[in-house]
């Protein structure tokens, strides 16, 4: 999406070979699965369903106050998934 935000899925989130090859720092999580990650990582985890009628607007706050503070840092990236 940007030079520091990248949009993907469990799956890749889930392969360290990847979010090392794109240094990922920070991950928001919007499944309901709470995956097990490396502690090196800031992780923001949202369990949402992925249906029509969930009322997301009520996490923008969150997930913007999150990814500012990735962007803030200098080497920060981030993984939406």
């Amino acid at each position: 999406i940007d030079n520091f935000l990248y949009l993907g899925s469990i799956e890749d989130a889930c392969t360290p070979s990847l979010l090392n090859q794109l240094n990922i720092t920070h991950l928001i999580n919007l499944s309901l699965t709470n995956i097990i990650l490396d502690k090196s990582y800031e992780i923001l985890h949202l369990p949402l369903h992925d249906t029509l009628d969930e009322y997301i607007i009520n996490y923008f706050q969150q997930t913007n106050h999150f990814i500012q503070l990735c962007h803030q840092n200098k080497n920060g990236r981030c993984l939406v998934f």
